[in-house]
């Protein structure tokens, strides 16, 4: 429920865009905007945030953040004008970069060990319903009602999430801190984090190099007035690619990204070799999907592998690659289309995806370097595989 609010909150202008204008008396190209400043102020803002935030409660940084959102959209709501709505996603996006820097080692928190891959799936399951009903949602309540009422019923989302959190979620204490030097240092590994971070970024721009262009990709093969149902398949497709992932992605940890980055990989090459009939563009697009949905999966579960002392810390450079693709995405987009057409858009997202897959092969070598280099220490673990984490306290 948090994901799916969080993931509809942030993609508000992109449902609503026409009505918020419209109301604003600004162009939508402003009001487009909203979306660049939102990724810009998470990736400037997840790492400091995470740190300040350190020693909180889990349980407490989900709530907060949760009535972040809900109290931010509701300013929003009654925002007099465009510098207001400005002010309160702002607000919204810092608490994004510590709420997803934090969540996927709460999901972790509360599974057995060795179901963390499972239990980032379901987190995950959240932003794909988002894309599948949250934004049609709110594109149909804001076509309906006006943007406010759309803005308004997130807030009430958002506040019904913090209660639910603060219902349900068990109390967390924060990792402790340790030195450099200590035990943490050997579990966890910089050089993986920092190489899935790449991959990330090169897979995120990538995809929102293209999907930022899906509206004139569909008109020109002839299907805009099949948009909307497109996209409901593609999330659709999506939340398979999550199902799937959280099958395989515990005992193949490396492998499962590996398989769905080519995948992304193989469907951007298509869109370039082949005709763009309508059956062959649903079909790359289709395929897309499935698979970079689920890499958001992998993504997280991997960084919980590799570094299982301080998995929020990892997380917020995880989080920062993931904006700023979001950020550099539709910029190198519109320069290949632009410049050099469709085609040689596609060929670009797929050698983005070619570097993405080709980080797993190297951080599957590093967790085996990193294994074999600590093996002589009693309190080291196999290879890419985590430590068990204590059970959360059943209490409030």
């Amino acid at each position: 429920m948090c994901a799916f609010t969080y993931v509809t909150s942030e993609l508000l202008p992109v449902g609503a865009l026409e009505t918020i204008a419209r109301d604003l008396g600004r162009s939508q190209t402003l009001v487009g905007l909203l979306l660049s400043a939102y990724a810009v102020t998470v990736a400037l803002t997840a790492i400091p945030v995470t740190r300040l935030t350190r020693g909180w409660d889990r349980r407490t940084v989900v709530v907060v953040t949760m009535l972040v959102l809900g109290l931010g959209n509701g300013f929003a709501a009654v925002a007099p004008g465009f510098a207001t709505v400005v002010i309160a996603r702002v607000a919204i996006a810092v608490a994004h970069g510590l709420f997803w820097s934090s969540i996927g080692s709460v999901a972790a928190r509360l599974v057995p060990p060795g179901r963390a891959g499972a239990a980032t799936a379901a987190v995950f399951s959240g932003n794909a319903l988002a894309l599948v009903a949250g934004v049609p949602a709110t594109n149909a309540v804001a076509t309906a009602f006006g943007w406010r009422t759309g803005t308004v019923v997130i807030a009430f989302a958002g506040l019904a999430a913090a209660a639910a959190a603060l219902r349900w979620l068990p109390a967390m204490a924060a990792p402790e801190p340790r030195s450099p030097t200590a035990a943490s240092a050997r579990a966890d590994n910089g050089r993986a984090v920092m190489v899935i971070s790449a991959a990330t970024l090169a897979m995120v721009t990538a995809y929102f190099a293209v999907y930022t262009y899906i509206t004139p990709i569909l008109t020109q093969i002839g299907l805009q007035s099949r948009q909307p149902v497109v996209l409901v398949a593609l999330g659709v497709a999506g939340l398979l690619g999550i199902i799937a992932t959280s099958r395989a992605v515990d005992a193949h940890p490396w492998i499962t990204p590996f398989g769905q980055s080519v995948l992304v990989m193989l469907a951007f090459a298509t869109a370039v070799s082949m005709a763009g009939t309508a059956q062959v563009t649903v079909g790359w697009l289709l395929l897309t999907s499935v698979g970079y949905a689920g890499l958001a999966v992998s993504w997280q579960a991997g960084i919980l592998r590799v570094a299982p002392r301080s998995p929020d810390r990892a997380s917020a450079a995880y989080v920062v690659a993931f904006q700023i693709g979001i950020t550099s995405g539709p910029a190198l987009g519109g320069a290949f289309r632009g410049t050099f057409g469709m085609d040689w858009l596609f060929l670009a997202a797929a050698v983005l995806a070619a570097l993405s897959a080709a980080a797993y092969p190297v951080v599957s070598m590093i967790m085996v370097r990193h294994a074999h280099g600590s093996s002589s220490r009693p309190c080291d673990h196999d290879a890419g595989t985590p430590p068990a984490v204590p059970a959360p306290p059943t209490g409030h």
